[in-house]
């Protein structure tokens, strides 16, 4: 289990392994931009029938120079312009989610020299000048003619080479030499070919068609030589309404701007983020927590790289070994059953690790989505271990300060016994000493039925055939209580102000009225065993 300053001994670990450091190469301290609008969306085209069909998104952008020096702003087959990201992202069920797919990534030509944010300087077309801002069409940002594949660009660095590029081989693919000759092969001609939703951001009709759910689309700038430390505010998002009209998509901007990554918009979710240091781009974790009632929380998670080239191959959560782990899913943005992550505990049980296959790894301007439930409570004092996908200048992985299930006080110590569903018991607050309003909480009992709690705090778990005693040999009744109509009851179980009590393993169990009964108990079944640390210095982990 990870505390405040585990981070820091884990740091200290991965820099001894790290591969050699160098900082990012080629920034710029004078060149800073801000994505200030993304007011406009809409659906350029579609393919298949409704509501089975999908849809080419575009959306509109409008950014500003915010630094000090002309930003160059060439035509797309000179390296020296700036790219656009965007993706789009619905909440729904209490879940944030990317719904479009890894699209292609706009390639800017030719800045304007207007004055959105601040008095312009004009520097030509070729330049952004200081002050001034640009602003690209849905239509624009939608144009496949400078559309490429996100692959090609080097997030981090803002870097792309031209040369057998996509806009380089055409669509269908030229003969060599002119497929690397560094000159354009793909033209409208070709494009006119393609379906209307190819190259642009998809998003299907079901993803869209659903009731409860709120829209949002983002955009995010990558240009070459900007710190990563102004790149914040490159990022964008705004919420829009979707209404089919019995022919194609209605989408309408609700004009609720926000600056920053689009996680922000999950509500009730925590946001943070971090860096590989200077030599990688930016991972941004959002976690949302839910008690669910039965001594079980809910953990989702979502990551958003943002500009990190190396990628993510695993999100590693730590955990206390003992954690039972259930309900494990994975969201990501396709269809391919081949690249989702799977999950599995550490030998030890202190880490839940998701994996990604080959192929399945987090790449920049992708959202993945991870959840489970965990019988320990959250803790905010831990971090998650991103490691990254590819080898490369910086750490093995980026460490992420956010919450995870890392207070157990409250371990299963073993199942219960009963001829059908045995009851379960889990506990209701902390067991410090002096709490008084401590207790547990018992279910899946049958209704309006008797139940006694008895504990226990020496001896082996003594087996009574097929049934075990989980208090030990020498158990004491704590009273008896009736279920409700629910099958569940409650036991008040305060806690004395007790300096001898501290660190001391107290073992519940209870016997619950039951004509089926047990094996080895005739008409009772039997919980399972849970063993409560008690006191004020004891640990978050066993």
């Amino acid at each position: 289990m990870r505390t405040l300053l585990d981070p820091l001994t884990r740091w200290a670990t991965l820099l001894l392994v790290a591969a050699p450091l160098s900082a990012q190469s080629n920034a710029n301290p004078g060149i800073d931009v801000e994505l200030a609008s993304v007011l406009g969306i809409s659906a350029l085209g579609r393919t298949g029938a409704f509501p089975t069909g999908a849809n080419g998104i575009g959306i509109t952008t409008n950014v500003c120079n915010k630094g000090t020096v002309a930003i160059e702003w060439r035509g797309p087959m000179d390296a020296r312009h700036p790219f656009i990201a965007m993706l789009v992202a619905r909440e729904l069920d209490g879940r944030l989610t990317q719904i479009s797919d890894r699209s292609y990534i706009k390639h800017g030509f030719s800045a304007a020299t207007a004055s959105f944010c601040d008095i312009c300087q004009p520097a030509g077309g070729n330049f952004l000048g200081v002050g001034c801002s640009d602003a690209y069409s849905v239509v624009t940002n939608g144009d496949r003619l400078f559309l490429g594949p996100a692959d090609e660009i080097d997030p981090w660095l803002g870097t792309w080479n031209p040369v057998c590029s996509h806009f380089d081989r055409g669509e269908p693919v030229a003969a060599p030499p002119l497929d690397c000759d560094g000159f354009r092969t793909l033209t409208n001609a070709q494009i006119a070919a393609f379906d209307p939703v190819r190259f642009r951001m998809r998003v299907s009709d079901a993803d869209l068609f659903v009731s409860g759910a709120r829209f949002y689309h983002q955009g995010y700038y990558v240009v070459q030589g900007e710190p990563e430390g102004v790149r914040d505010d490159n990022l964008r998002s705004d919420e829009f309404l979707a209404q089919w009209t019995g022919v194609s998509w209605s989408l309408s901007s609700t004009f609720q701007e926000v600056g920053g990554t689009v996680l922000q918009r999950w509500t009730g979710a925590t946001v943070s983020s971090a860096a590989n240091g200077n030599n990688d781009g930016r991972l941004y974790v959002a976690v949302k927590t839910a008690d669910l009632g039965d001594g079980f929380t809910a953990y989702d998670y979502a990551v958003h790289n943002r500009d990190n080239q190396r990628g993510v191959r695993e999100l590693r959560v730590p955990l206390c070994s003992g954690t039972r782990v259930r309900g494990i899913g994975f969201h990501d943005v396709d269809s391919d059953v081949g690249t989702d992550w799977t999950a599995a505990l550490t030998a030890a049980g202190d880490e839940l690790v998701f994996s990604a296959p080959a192929g399945g790894e987090l790449r920049w301007n992708t959202i993945f989505n991870f959840w489970f439930e965990a019988d320990a409570q959250p803790t905010s004092t831990t971090t998650v271990e991103l490691v990254q996908a590819d080898p490369g200048a910086g750490l093995p992985a980026v460490l992420v300060a956010t919450t995870t299930p890392g207070v157990l006080r409250a371990v299963h110590l073993g199942p219960g016994c009963a001829t059908g569903n045995p009851p379960t018991l889990f506990a209701s607050g902390t067991p410090a000493l002096g709490n008084g309003a401590f207790g547990l909480t018992s279910g899946e009992a049958l209704p309006a039925t008797p139940q006694i709690l008895f504990f226990g705090t020496a001896g082996a778990p003594l087996a009574l055939g097929a049934c075990t005693l989980w208090t030990g040999p020498t158990p004491r009744s704590l009273g008896v209580a009736m279920t409700d109509g629910t099958g569940s009851a409650t036991f008040g179980v305060p806690i004395p102000n007790d300096a001898s009590l501290e660190g001391t393993l107290v073992r519940f169990q209870l016997a619950s009225l039951d004509p089926s009964g047990s094996p080895a108990l005739r008409s009772f079944a039997l919980s399972e065993g849970l063993g409560v640390r008690v006191g004020n210095a004891v640990g978050d982990c066993p």
